[in-house]
């Protein structure tokens, strides 16, 4: 079995525009026909005739023609517990579940009135794969207060009971998380995110995949499992919000498509390809910044690895570690960087 995961979705602004030119922007990416199965985080859903969700900015919406990208891109199942799930009222919501079942592409993490399906299983070859999917309260949902759409939500309680249940069920068992509400633009996540996975591997998840910070965050292995905080984005467009533009970063272009293949033993060989976004809105490969994520990881897994150390040793902490991290995190981690040269990093340690 050969199945791919993609990051956030959103055929918002421009893709509306290219999808109306006939111009696919997704022309470079064919390889995704060689997977049996591909899963992505569907983060705008079709406009709705109600009006939008007022309590959520920004709000995404797309039209539903957009949708049959998904088809093209051989995308068979979409998660829908995200942040943005209530951006269209009831009406979008129910407008996007009816393209979906046109085009019998499935979706999991929110339902109209009955209990959201949160677990999707995949089968093929005598293989079982599950997927649990679910959004945190700290990514903003905004959820309205006349509403029939039902999200799952990680409550680490419900979550723990899901595994223990679902692992049951499957052979590989993934979590496909929407979280990281503080780690959002930022180049690592947050110290809730790294105890949480912790705690889902003991558990019984074999991996977990997260999306929402709209960058790509550390991966990592352990004899537990294997943990992608976030593949970043898939092709998210500039979005406008109170008339004014938020436009994507170098860092926002760019996103993880990852690729499992598991054998008739159940072992599972891992391909991962970095994608970018151009300025025209296409999506190209870019297997060229491979090394700068996987020299982060490293340094995440080191960071990780040293510190039950630097906890115990106040004045190594402190003077390497929690001052220099504190004035990085002081805004975005990316910018932050940049402000740091070696003479004043020198002037910074002494």
């Amino acid at each position: 079995m050969k199945i791919s995961f993609v990051g956030d979705i959103s055929f918002n602004d421009e893709y509306i525009d290219l999808y109306s030119k006939e111009i696919n922007p997704f022309e470079g990416l064919s390889f995704l026909n060689e997977s049996d199965f591909v899963v992505g985080n569907l983060e705008c859903l079709v406009k709705g005739s109600e009006g939008e969700n007022t309590l959520k900015e920004p709000r995404l919406k797309t039209e539903a023609k957009t949708l049959n990208w998904l088809k093209d891109l051989n995308i068979s199942h979409v998660s829908l517990a995200n942040n943005h799930v209530y951006d269209n009222l009831d009406d979008g919501f129910i407008k996007t579940i009816n393209k979906l079942n046109e085009l019998n592409i499935d979706y999991f993490g929110a339902e109209v009135v009955n209990e959201p399906k949160k677990y999707c299983e995949i089968s093929k070859d005598g293989i079982t794969i599950g997927i649990l999917n679910y959004v945190d309260q700290d990514t903003n949902p905004c959820k309205p207060e006349i509403t029939e759409i039902n999200t799952s939500y990680i409550d680490n309680s419900s979550v723990g009971k899901d595994i223990e249940l679902y692992k049951k069920e499957c052979d590989i068992l993934v979590l496909y998380l929407h979280w990281g509400g503080k780690s959002e633009n930022i180049a690592f996540p947050e110290r809730n995110q790294i105890r949480n996975s912790k705690d889902f591997l003991n558990l019984g998840a074999d991996i977990i995949i997260g999306h929402h910070s709209h960058t790509i965050q550390p991966f990592m292995s352990s004899s537990k499992g294997n943990v992608y905080y976030s593949i970043g984005n898939f092709c998210f467009a500039d979005s406008t919000i109170k008339e004014s533009m938020i436009q994507m970063t170098k860092e926002n272009n760019r996103g993880l498509i990852l690729t499992l293949e598991i054998d008739l033993n159940k072992r599972i060989r891992t391909t991962k390809t970095f994608i970018q976004r151009l300025s025209n809105g296409k999506i190209i490969i870019n297997n060229r910044i491979r090394y700068k994520y996987k020299l982060r990881s490293k340094f995440f897994a080191f960071i990780s690895f040293c510190l039950p150390f630097l906890i115990n040793t106040p004045i190594i902490y402190n003077k390497y570690f929690k001052i220099p991290f504190m004035y990085l995190l002081k805004g975005n981690m990316l910018d932050q960087m940049k402000k740091i040269d070696k003479k004043k990093l020198k002037n910074y340690l002494k």
